[in-house]
């Protein structure tokens, strides 16, 4: 049964693999930017335009498939930088597979609820046309709920800071975990999971706030304003 919801909803996003948007456009002016060495400057450049207003992760992306392939025309970008949202809606599938199967003990459940996520067409117009990377920070998201679950908090924390450094409106979701572990945990634990979060965060933030410093500010300005927006 599961593998059959992945293939189908694979099917579903394979109908889209050429499809783009202006988001796609966008990711392809970043890539070439990269492309051409700008790199830890990536925020100078495009930071104080407004155009990239996110964390690091994305970028990330787009500068490995910037090394592995410097010179894409653009209908095969357009394939190529899917691959990783297709990936982790595949693990993001998994993981809520096995977080509600943990949870109920109920394989119908578990079944049930992966096949709601991975088949559901606007997710898959989302990530199959838009383009739009959101999947990423959710399945470290729900990552570290379950490790929450699991009582690994260090690793929880981890996967937090991977998820803030992704998106911002993810943001909100951290001082809702703590403060939820704060009545539910020893203190020892949330520490643990407040380091793994922070120092995550710092090691992807740390090279581009060294090397331009304001602005990378002036990017989390505006992921601060986003988030009061959602508010």
């Amino acid at each position: 049964g599961f593998i059959l919801i992945i293939l189908a909803g694979l099917l579903l996003r394979l109908m889209f693999i050429s499809a783009s948007s202006n988001d796609t456009s966008m990711w392809f002016v970043y890539y070439e930017i990269l492309a051409s060495g700008h790199i830890l400057d990536f925020y100078q450049i495009m930071g104080y335009s407004g155009r990239y207003v996110y964390p690091p992760i994305w970028m990330l992306w787009l500068l490995t498939l910037s090394f592995l392939s410097p010179t894409l025309p653009y209908p095969s970008f357009v394939v190529y930088v899917k691959i990783p949202i297709f990936t982790f809606e595949i693990l993001t599938t998994f993981v809520l597979y096995s977080y509600v199967f943990q949870k109920t003990s109920n394989f119908k459940y578990a079944l049930f609820s992966s096949g709601i996520f991975f088949l559901n067409p606007f997710i898959s117009k989302i990530s199959a046309y838009q383009t739009m990377f959101d999947v990423i920070g959710c399945f470290f998201l729900l990552c570290a709920v379950y490790l929450l679950g699991s009582k690994k908090y260090g690793w929880a924390g981890i996967a937090t800071g991977l998820a803030l450094m992704t998106k911002q409106y993810l943001y909100l979701v951290l001082p809702l975990l703590v403060a939820v572990m704060i009545k539910q945990v020893h203190w020892k634990n949330l520490l643990k999971y407040v380091a793994g979060t922070f120092f995550t965060a710092a090691i992807i933030s740390v090279p581009f706030y060294l090397t331009t410093p304001e602005p990378v500010s002036y990017t989390h300005l505006r992921a601060h304003e986003t988030v009061l927006n959602l508010v």
